[in-house]
């Protein structure tokens, strides 16, 4: 876990089947400070890399395929490696359901899409200081 108010260390996983969105994303983390990023184009693909690599974050999208971002969240915090790992979701879903179940599996934040970068930044932000990674 980084310590230090440097977020240059800090390893983001982002997890989106639209290579646009990864693109987009890596861009936007990248010009705010964030060097280590690391894409994945599903949950599968992020599993293999959680596997193999330290994350300190995880931006995901919820509706993908072969495994979709609740079922990586639920994953994710099913194993005592990777549980306090901080979890953000990226979803165009806002019924008072699936936000609830994803509260419920352990989500650290949930952001509406379409969403501004600002935004984004302003919850990683928030996710990573409750956490004590900065």
């Amino acid at each position: 876990m980084t310590t230090s108010n440097d977020i240059t260390n800090i390893s983001i996983l982002i997890v989106d089947d639209v290579r646009g969105v990864l693109e987009l994303l890596n861009e936007a983390l990248t010009k705010n400070g964030f060097d280590n990023v690391i894409p994945a184009e599903n949950g599968l693909k992020a599993i293999q890399i959680l596997e193999n690599k330290k994350i300190d974050l995880i931006l995901s999208d919820l509706y993908m395929d072969p495994i979709d971002g609740m079922e990586l969240l639920k994953y994710v915090r099913s194993f005592d490696k990777h549980k306090d790992i901080p979890f953000i979701m990226l979803s165009a879903e806002n019924t008072r359901a699936k936000v609830a179940e994803a509260i419920k599996a352990g989500v650290d934040s949930y952001v509406l899409k379409p969403f501004s970068i600002v935004t984004l930044m302003d919850k990683i932000i928030s996710v990573l200081v409750k956490k004590g990674y900065m």
